[in-house]
């Protein structure tokens, strides 16, 4: 009998242990696959983000300023935190999805959400991205904040196209080094929509063309929208002076005043015995409807309730960047130049019936910076010169240059 139990016993044990190591093994598998499959998933989202907190001297207290918003009255200098980005990049072939969120001192605002999908077969060139997201116009629009080498972008990107960003879809065809970009958006930045019209931003750009040691890119911008009529008084501007229109139909309120832009780019990189050297220009003209004293597109869901004023106006940018020789160490020039009204200039300004008012006034901005990279640092100095055209038909604000000169010194931290 033991003969027999004895054996059986042992094979019994003997297959209950393999069923169990079978078990086991299963098991450990199925976990490494979802362990695998969780960190694929997690491979597909990236954050990123970056703050900058600064210190800006300016030149007189309460100034009105495009170096980060007006000094408040009787303040002459203050700490801010001037950006503080929190960016969500899901990536799944075809599919990329963008959220990204400025929080700030006293508020939190979404900056981007958009998606895109790039379509199939034979169109896998085209993607169509829907969403808020940088307006594809010019090349600094669409510069990240975090790796500009200063620290704001030029008054004339500011006033136009204010808060870079806007709602609607678009078509990218990418092909090579070259690029077409076309969308309708609401046209009042990142405020809700506020009436039934669409504008159109369409542009075309080429990068890294290289030629010897030198880098070429660039490109052409075209815009083309409205800006709603507050009241039935709106001026053209002929030769010398504004002139409003008739009356047509009964009213201008409720209609739409021509708003369109065209722009250039170009960008050049080559590396010499001082070190790198970037020269970035760019130029805008075209038509923009502003009031008597202001030239700024629309930012708010708010109607406009003011007269319309439509101007010719010119603007645009340069920056010189140096990298000095191999060091962390990097010199920057930036000259900028903003004419809300093109076709007229000093004296010409402020003349009795002629309703040319401070919103046609021309400012010219030159920058003088040094920036330090360390890691996932980078430490800033800049000084902004800024020139108004003078007139001594706006009383006595005008005659002289106002002294609205800014420093900023920021730190800068990014992951």
């Amino acid at each position: 009998m033991r003969k027999v139990l004895l054996p059986l016993l042992l094979s019994m044990a003997i297959a209950t242990f393999s069923y169990s190591q079978t078990v086991t093994t299963d098991s450990l598998s199925k976990r490494i696959t979802n362990i695998e499959e969780t960190i694929a998933g997690m491979k597909k989202i990236k954050f990123s983000g970056y703050l900058q907190m600064e210190w800006q001297k300016a030149e007189a207290p309460g100034i009105k300023s495009y170096a980060a918003g007006n000094f408040e009255p009787n303040m002459d200098n203050r700490f801010l935190l001037r950006r503080s980005r929190l960016k969500m990049t899901y990536t799944s072939d075809p599919v990329l999805m963008v959220i990204q969120i400025d929080a700030l001192t006293r508020d939190a605002i979404i900056r981007d959400a958009y998606g895109a999908v790039k379509l199939p077969g034979q169109l896998k060139n085209i993607s169509l991205q829907g969403g808020l997201f940088n307006r594809p116009f010019g090349y600094d629009l669409q510069y990240s904040s975090s790796k500009r080498e200063t620290p704001e972008r030029a008054r004339v990107n500011q006033t136009i196209l204010p808060d870079e960003r806007d709602l609607g879809f678009k078509l990218v065809y990418h092909k090579d080094k070259w690029q077409v970009e076309g969308g309708l958006f609401n046209g009042n930045a990142i405020a809700l929509e506020n009436d039934s019209k669409k504008d159109f931003i369409g542009r075309i750009s080429t990068t890294d063309h290289e030629y010897g040691n030198l880098t070429v890119g660039g490109g052409v911008s075209y815009y083309d929208g409205f800006v709603r009529e507050g009241t039935n008084k709106v001026f053209d501007f002929e030769k010398d002076h504004f002139i409003m229109q008739d009356t047509l139909n009964g009213s201008h309120i409720g209609q739409y005043a021509k708003r369109q832009y065209y722009g250039g780019d170009v960008q050049l990189s080559f590396p010499w015995a001082a070190g790198r050297t970037t020269i970035r220009a760019e130029g805008f003209y075209g038509t923009q409807p502003g009031s008597a004293t202001s030239s700024t597109s629309p930012k708010t869901a708010a109607l406009p309730t003011g007269d319309t004023y439509i101007r010719p106006f010119i603007g645009g940018q340069v920056y010189f960047i140096q990298n000095l020789g191999k060091s962390n160490f990097q010199a920057v020039a930036k000259y900028d130049f903003y004419d809300p009204n093109r076709e007229v200039s000093g004296e010409q300004i402020g003349v009795a019936g002629s309703l040319l008012n401070e919103g046609d006034l021309k400012y010219t901005t030159l920058g003088l910076g040094l920036n330090y990279y360390y890691k996932s640092v980078t430490f800033m100095a800049y000084y902004d010169m800024v020139k108004n055209e003078t007139t001594s038909h706006l009383g006595d604000k005008y005659k002289n240059n106002i002294k609205d000169n800014v420093l900023t010194l920021r730190v800068q931290f990014r992951y």
